[in-house]
């Protein structure tokens, strides 16, 4: 149960990486161009030049968005940076077993432990990736 539910969450983290990346990425783009906007608010403000008020509650509507935006990119990093590490482990962890458990099946096969001969030998790789041989 403790790895199907890890497998659950992993598969989740990934989905999770498959919308937050090129999300990030198309985002540069559009933070730059907002920045920009921001540049050119502060030097309106600098120099109190007149901002008709609908121009005025449309930026800070668009600053209030904007803002909650990068803070939600911000915390989508900081879950990343979070998770990743604990995955890579489970992720070394799991190719190693699966490697040991390939040489273990690479070992019966030379030896000749399992075969595909009429007496229907095959085997059974247990959940902790153990192998046992079952002839039927």
């Amino acid at each position: 149960m403790y790895a199907g539910g890890l497998l659950t969450r992993f598969g989740r983290f990934v989905k999770f990486l498959d919308m937050y990346n090129p999300t990030q990425q198309k985002t540069s783009q559009c933070m730059d161009d907002i920045n920009l906007v921001e540049e050119m608010y502060e030097l309106l403000e600098e120099h109190q030049a007149q901002v008709p008020p609908e121009h005025s509650q449309q930026h800070m509507l668009t600053s209030t968005v904007f803002n909650r935006f990068k803070e939600s990119l911000s915390i989508g990093q900081a879950t990343i940076n979070k998770l990743k590490p604990g995955y890579v482990k489970v992720l070394e962890a799991s190719i190693s077993a699966a490697s040991k458990t390939f040489e273990s099946l690479n070992t019966l096969l030379q030896a000749d432990a399992i075969s595909c001969s009429p007496s229907y030998d095959f085997c059974e790789i247990g959940s902790n990736c153990e192998i046992r041989v079952v002839t039927v």
